[in-house]
Parts: C-alpha cells; sequence; structure tokens
C-alpha cells in the first residue's frame, strides 16, 4: 500500500480488491491479512448492487486513510484512470458500473 497526500486527506493507492468476500467484510479481511495485523478496508457498491472489498495492512499510518480507487468510483465515471508515480512506475484502476475491478488499484 502507498499512501499519497491530497490537501489534508491521505488516499490509499495499491489495496487488494476482492469480489467475492462473503457476507462480512472484517472477518475476509482479518482471514486475508491474520487476525494481530492491523488493518484498513472499504467496501464499494456498484449501480447494480454488487460489491467489491478493498484491503490492506495498515502499516505505520495515522489518522483517517481514504482509498483513492473508491474515490473515483463515486465520482460515476467508468474508465481506466492511470498516475505517474515516479521511479517509472504507473498506477492505474479501472471501473466498470461504479465498482473498482478487482485486481486493479
Amino acid at each position: 500500500m502507498r499512501i499519497i497526500k491530497i490537501g489534508k486527506r491521505q488516499f490509499a493507492l495499491e489495496l487488494n480488491w476482492n469480489d467475492s468476500f462473503g457476507d462480512d467484510a472484517q472477518e475476509a479481511v482479518l482471514a486475508a491479512n491474520g487476525e494481530s495485523t492491523p488493518s484498513l478496508y472499504t467496501v464499494v457498491e456498484g449501480h447494480d448492487g454488487d460489491c467489491v472489498l478493498g484491503y490492506a495492512k495498515a502499516g505505520d499510518t495515522k489518522g483517517p486513510v481514504y482509498s483513492y480507487a473508491q474515490a473515483l468510483a463515486k465520482r460515476d465515471a467508468d474508465g481506466v484512470y492511470a498516475a505517474p508515480l515516479g521511479s517509472g512506475q504507473v498506477w492505474f484502476v479501472a471501473i466498470i458500473k461504479g465498482v473498482v475491478v478487482a485486481g486493479s488499484d
């Protein structure tokens, strides 16, 4: 997970996204990251009711952290978004029907 700051807000990039996490998002994150590992997660519901779970290990983050991919998904503009990260790296996310596509971000 990578944290960027925009204004006074912290946004997370490179979350893991899963579209088959069952009924309990928190339990799915604990199973993926380990029960003793501090984690961040968010659930995004799309236009047709489909949900995806975005999660990552919290590391040494302090204060609120928002998912940049989720923020883009809430704008209601499907597409592929990309941004340079430096050192020749590029971040991208794909959004379809208001939902982050698992495997992107």
